[in-house]
């Protein structure tokens, strides 16, 4: 009976066990063997998730190497988040479906024709790529000094702003990124920063009015700043440094109300 259910469990049962939290474990049972007869399919759902009690309550962070015995909590510092900290007020782009495709705004028989046709050429039925290109050229149309502006600071601040909205509105519509979104993304947002910091310098009074057209949020470095690589051993190490500073403060302060009270 023992060797049968060995072999029951090694050639009837598959068990795909998810990694994920509160994923299921399914059993899968297959066929005929041995003269006995097994169900076609058979899934079974182990719930690994909280206890009803606790659902609302976050799971504790576990970490493979924990730091319980120092006298004060860490936790990992959250990951830059480009999609929430980029500084664009707005995270797609706006435009009007009735509006028409690029290049037939300008034909006299579309203005004159039905509401069926100018539906057909507006952008209700128009691709990404024609849409873009309408909003583009709106934008430069909003942006440019001359029609033949095409290498100021501001016509490239928008039109690398264009490309930002344009993942951000990919990512929320198609719960997907981009392929390499996460690469690319930071690069954009550096670049146009750099930018901004350049036309901030140049003419500030510009600087504010495309921020206002543009719906931009921007807070230069302060000088003399530096990124540095984030490292748990010098975080703990700067921790530790506030802890004993603070507690040193403390006694020092304690020691001197003792002593005014013995005088």
């Amino acid at each position: 009976m023992t060797m049968l259910a060995v072999s029951l469990r090694a050639n009837f049962f598959k068990i795909i066990c998810f990694k994920q939290y509160n994923y299921p474990l399914i059993i899968e049972s297959y066929g005929r063997r041995d003269g006995i007869s097994m169900f076609s399919t058979c899934n079974y759902y182990l719930q690994t998730g909280t206890s009803p009690e606790n659902e609302a309550q976050p799971a504790p962070k576990k970490y493979k190497n924990p730091v319980d015995w120092l006298p004060f909590a860490w936790h990992r510092r959250p990951m830059f988040n480009i999609f929430e900290q980029s500084g664009d007020l707005v995270k797609n782009i706006e435009f009007d479906p009735n509006w028409c495709k690029p290049d037939f705004e300008l034909s006299e028989e579309l203005k004159s024709a039905d509401d069926q046709v100018k539906k057909i050429f507006s952008l209700s039925t128009a691709s990404k790529s024609e849409v873009k290109e309408v909003c583009r050229r709106n934008l430069l149309k909003r942006i440019q000094r001359h029609p033949h502006d095409f290498d100021s600071l501001e016509v490239k601040i928008a039109l690398k702003t264009l490309q930002v909205r344009s993942l951000f509105e990919h990512k929320i519509l198609k719960w997907q990124e981009v392929k390499g979104g996460r690469i690319i993304l930071p690069i954009i947002i550096q670049k146009r920063n750099k930018l901004l910091n350049q036309l901030r310098i140049i003419d500030n009074e510009r600087f504010c009015w495309l921020l206002k057209e543009l719906q931009l949020e921007y807070t230069p470095e302060p000088l003399q700043f530096h990124y540095e690589k984030y490292c748990k051993k010098w975080d703990l190490r700067r921790l530790t440094k506030e802890y004993c500073e603070k507690t040193i403060a403390d006694k020092k302060a304690a020691y001197h109300e003792a002593l005014k009270e013995q005088q």
